[in-house]
C-alpha cells in the first residue's frame, strides 16, 4: 500500500506527497498448530516523511534560537503470532487464545525503538457471551530521546500489565471493567494503577428489543418471573433473618464501633461476591447445556436441604450465655483492624450473609429472567435491597435481639426454614 503521510488525514489532494511517501506491506500466513488455527503476520512500514531529530538538544529549550534539526525516514518491522487454544465450530466468535507481537523501529525520529506485546484474549470459557483479556506490554524508548533529556529528566523504558473483562449484561448492553498497572518511562514518576469502566450499547439490538418489549413483559416476564416470589426466596436465603443472630455471635467480643466497621466491610465483601456471581456465572448454565427445569430442581433440593439443616440445629444459647469466660483483654487499633479484615470475608460475608442456597437462588432467577432487561434489573435490585437490609440489621443487631429476644429470633428462623422447605 502506498499513501501520503499527511493527506491521509486531511482533505483534498493539493499537497499530495509534499512531505514524503508512505509505504506499508503486510503478509499473513494461516497455519494449524496444536489442532487449532494460528497465524503468522509480518508487517513492514516505511515513510520518507521528515520529523524532529531527537538528538538535537535544542528540544529542551522553550524558544530555540534556530529551527530544530530534521530527520527523515520512519520505519518499523513487526512480527505477530496468534494461536487459538479453543474454537467453537458452531460459533466462530466463541474462541480464545494467545497473541504475541514484537516490533522494531528506527528510534529517531520515531520515539520508540522496539516494543513487545503478549497475552491471552477471547471469549470467556465460562460465559461465551463475555470476553476477557490479559496482556503485558513493554516499550523501549529511543536512545537518542533518553540521551537528549538526560540533563533534566531520566527516561527509561515503559512496561505494564492490562486486564479487562467485558460482561454482556443483556444482548445489547455490556459493561467492560479494565485495570492497568504501568511502570512509566519517566523514572521519577510512581507506578500507576488505573481502573476504568466502559458501558456499551448496541443500538440495532435495542431497536429490536423495543419492538418485543410489550409482548415479552406481558407474556414471558410476568408469567415466568414473580419478583415477589424472588424477594421471598432471597429474604430467606440472603436476608437479615439469618444474618442478625450470626452477626451477634461473631461480634460478641467486639465493641460497638468495631462491630459497625465489621458490618460495613462485610456487607461490601458480600455485595462484591453476589454481583461477581451474578455477572460472571449466570451464563454458565447455558454454556454447560444445563436446562432450566434441571437447575430449578437442583436449586429446590439445595433450598430443602438447607432448611432441614437449619431445623436440625435445634436451640442454641445466645453468645453471652454460651460461655463463662472472663472479659477479653483490650486490643490495639491495629489488632482490631486485623480482626475486621479477617472476619469480614469469613465468617461474616461467607457463609453468614452469602449462603450456598443463596448462590443457587441467584443463578436460578437470572436464568429464568433469560436476559430480559426489566427482569434482570429487578433481580439486581432485589440483591441490592437484601444487602442494604443486612447492613441495617447488623447495624442495629444488638437492640433488635434485645427487643425480640434471642429465643424468639430462632423461632422466627425455624418458621422461615419451614417456608423455605415448602
Amino acid at each position: 500500500m502506498v499513501f501520503d503521510p499527511n493527506d491521509r488525514w486531511g482533505k483534498g489532494l493539493e499537497n499530495l506527497f509534499s512531505n514524503g511517501v508512505g509505504l506499508s506491506a503486510t503478509a499473513v500466513v494461516p497455519v494449524q498448530m496444536f489442532g487449532h488455527t494460528a497465524t503468522h503476520t509480518l508487517s513492514i512500514d516505511y515513510s520518507s516523511q521528515t520529523g524532529t531529530d531527537l538528538s538535537d538538544s535544542q528540544i529542551l529549550l522553550p524558544d530555540p534560537p534556530t529551527p530544530l534539526s530534521q530527520k527523515s525516514g520512519f520505519y518499523s518491522i513487526a512480527y505477530q503470532y496468534n494461536q487459538f487454544f479453543y474454537e467453537n465450530p458452531q460459533n466462530p466468535n466463541d474462541r480464545w487464545g494467545m497473541f504475541f507481537r514484537a516490533t522494531l523501529a528506527d528510534g529517531n525520529p520515531n520515539i520508540i525503538s522496539y516494543s513487545i506485546l503478549a497475552g491471552l484474549a477471547g471469549s470467556a470459557p465460562w460465559r461465551p457471551q463475555d470476553s476477557f483479556g490479559l496482556g503485558y506490554f513493554y516499550y523501549g524508548f529511543s536512545g537518542a530521546l533518553k540521551e537528549t533529556f538526560r540533563p533534566i529528566l531520566t527516561i527509561g523504558d515503559e512496561q505494564g500489565v492490562e486486564m479487562y473483562y467485558k460482561a454482556a449484561l443483556t444482548p445489547w448492553l455490556n459493561l467492560t471493567t479494565d485495570f492497568q498497572i504501568i511502570s512509566p518511562a519517566i523514572k521519577s514518576a510512581d507506578t500507576a494503577y488505573i481502573l476504568g469502566f466502559r458501558l456499551g450499547v448496541v443500538f440495532e439490538l435495542v431497536a429490536r428489543w423495543c419492538q418485543k418489549i410489550t409482548s415479552r413483559l406481558s407474556k414471558e416476564y410476568l408469567m415466568s418471573l414473580k419478583l415477589s416470589y424472588a424477594f421471598t426466596i432471597f429474604f430467606v436465603t440472603l436476608g437479615p433473618i439469618k444474618t442478625i443472630p450470626g452477626f451477634v455471635a461473631i461480634t460478641a467480643d467486639l465493641d460497638r464501633a468495631t462491630s459497625k466497621r465489621l458490618a460495613i466491610r462485610g456487607t461490601l465483601v458480600a455485595t462484591a461476591i453476589v454481583f461477581a456471581t451474578a455477572l460472571i456465572f449466570s451464563g454458565t448454565l447455558r454454556s454447560w447445556e444445563v436446562s432450566l427445569p434441571a437447575m430449578q430442581l437442583a436449586g429446590g433440593l439445595l433450598l430443602f436441604s438447607g432448611a432441614c439443616a437449619s431445623l436440625n440445629k435445634g436451640f442454641t444459647l445466645p453468645p453471652e450465655q454460651a460461655t463463662d469466660a472472663p472479659e477479653p483483654p483490650e486490643l490495639s487499633a491495629r489488632e482490631l483492624n486485623n480482626i475486621v479484615k479477617r472476619r469480614a470475608l469469613s465468617p461474616l460475608a461467607v457463609p453468614t450473609i452469602v449462603t450456598p442456597v443463596g448462590i443457587a437462588a441467584i443463578l436460578v432467577f437470572l436464568e429464568i429472567a433469560n436476559a430480559d432487561l426489566f427482569a434482570t434489573l429487578g433481580i439486581y435490585g432485589l440483591l441490592i435491597l437484601m444487602m442494604v437490609l443486612n447492613l441495617v440489621g447488623m447495624w442495629f443487631a444488638q437492640p433488635i435481639v434485645r427487643f425480640v429476644g434471642f429465643p424468639n429470633f430462632q423461632v422466627i428462623g425455624w418458621i422461615f426454614s419451614v417456608l423455605q422447605a415448602g
